[in-house]
C-alpha cells in the first residue's frame, strides 16, 4: 500500500491477476479529481499535471498496459511540447497518460528523451504498438525522427521509504 501525495488516500499497487477495470477507472477518476486542474484536455496540462496524472494511472493500471517510446527528438522540443506531440499521436488508440524521461549515454554524454505511456486498457496499448509498428515501415515521425515503441515487459518495483526518504531494509 502507498499513500497518494497529499491525498490522504491509501493506494494499493495492483498486479495483473488482481486487476479490475471498473475499480481502476473509479480510482483513477477519484485521483484526477484530487489533483485539481486535471481535465480531459491534455494540451492544457502543465508538466506537473502530466506527472500527477501519469502517477495516478501507474497506481491504478497494471504495467502490461504501459508502452515505451524511444528515438524522440532531443533538441527541437521541450519536455511539455514533446509529451503533447506524443500524446496527440498515441491518444487516438485510447485514453493514455504519459511522462518524459531522459537517459544519458555514459560513453558519449548524449541525452536521449523517451516517453512512457500508461493506457487504461490492455487492448489499446497493444493496438498502439501494432499500428505504430505497421506504420514504422512507412514512417511514423515526431520531429523528423522515426519512433521506436515497445510494450512494457518488466514488472514494476515498489520502494518503501520513510518520510525523510531513507530506504527501509527488507
Amino acid at each position: 500500500m502507498t499513500r497518494g501525495h497529499g491525498t490522504g488516500l491509501l493506494l494499493r499497487r495492483i498486479t495483473k491477476s488482481h486487476f479490475n477495470g471498473t475499480e481502476a477507472d473509479r480510482k483513477m477518476a477519484t485521483l484526477l479529481y484530487v489533483y485539481l486542474g486535471l481535465s480531459e484536455s491534455f494540451p492544457n496540462y502543465t508538466l506537473l499535471d502530466h506527472a500527477n496524472a501519469f502517477e495516478a494511472a501507474q497506481i491504478c493500471y497494471p504495467a502490461e498496459m504501459s508502452i515505451f517510446i524511444a528515438n524522440l527528438p532531443n533538441r527541437a522540443y521541450g519536455d511539455l511540447a514533446l509529451l503533447n506531440s506524443v500524446l496527440a499521436e498515441f491518444s487516438q488508440y485510447g485514453k493514455c497518460f504519459g511522462v518524459v524521461r531522459r537517459n544519458v549515454n555514459p560513453k558519449t554524454g548524449m541525452i536521449r528523451p523517451y516517453v512512457i505511456l500508461q493506457y487504461t486498457r490492455l487492448d489499446h496499448a497493444r493496438m498502439a504498438c501494432q499500428q505504430i509498428f505497421r506504420q514504422y515501415w512507412h514512417g511514423t515521425f515526431i520531429g523528423g525522427r522515426k519512433l521506436r515503441i515497445f510494450q512494457a515487459q518488466a514488472p514494476r518495483s515498489i520502494f518503501v521509504t520513510r518520510k525523510d526518504s531513507v530506504m527501509l531494509s527488507t
